[in-house]
């Protein structure tokens, strides 16, 4: 074998050599790439599908409303405490009324045992408290009224439950009364009169009323 036929040979092993290792680099930097796709996809394939965000409801404020109703140191229906009653302090007991009703003239209270014969008796009529108020305090007097309830007089001065010993419970009503413009002539309501019974009076202010909320409070003894 001559020097140029070695030669020849060494040269064409070379070059088959170098394609080779050439062929064995891009198949490997091209199953490098497919492989780093393929985890990518399969990172985003095990993602769970996240659901689009609601947008917040906004929710708008009510706008605050006063109703005309009546609170004071019993519930409806429920004993009114011995603090109010003859037997013991015999204070008026406390009574709000939220927002008089738009064209009120002034406010009335009026209590009423319901069980005392067939008209029930008064136990108290409160006239000409100003309708700008929502409250009156408890225990009002001839004494005190003036710094209470400006320009408001008791028509019927209170006094508290007091039935029979034994008798069962006795309901007491209380009606405050939204009075409406005109209902005052030469500073008397018209048709109500201390001297009247009660249904009298009910029905002679429910004729000059605006609205009306009621109470019912019970006592014994």
């Amino acid at each position: 074998m001559n020097i140029h036929r070695i030669i020849a040979l060494t040269a064409f092993f070379c070059l088959l050599l170098g394609c080779t290792k050439s062929e064995l680099y891009d198949n490997r930097t091209s199953k490098g790439e497919n492989q780093e796709a393929d985890n990518s996809k399969t990172e985003v394939t095990d993602q769970e599908p996240q659901e689009p965000e609601s947008p917040e409801t906004e929710v708008e404020p009510a706008e605050e409303q006063v109703a005309f109703a009546i609170t004071t140191a019993f519930n409806d229906n429920t004993p009114i405490p011995i603090k109010y009653a003859r037997e013991g302090e015999d204070a008026s007991p406390p009574f709000g009324w939220g927002k008089s009703p738009d064209g009120s003239s002034s406010i009335v209270i009026q209590m009423v045992d319901l069980d005392v014969g067939a008209n029930g008796r008064i136990h108290w009529i409160m006239i000409d408290i100003d309708p700008s108020m929502n409250a009156i305090k408890e225990n009002i007097t001839n004494a005190n009224i003036a710094m209470e309830a400006p320009g408001a007089s008791q028509l019927v001065v209170y006094g508290g439950p007091n039935p029979p010993v034994g008798d069962d419970p006795h309901k007491y009503e209380t009606t405050i009364y939204a009075i409406q413009a005109g209902a005052t002539v030469d500073g008397n309501l018209l048709g109500v009169n201390q001297n009247q019974d009660a249904p009298a009076n009910k029905a002679a202010l429910e004729a000059i009323s605006i609205d009306k909320i009621v109470i019912t409070g019970t006592y014994e003894r």
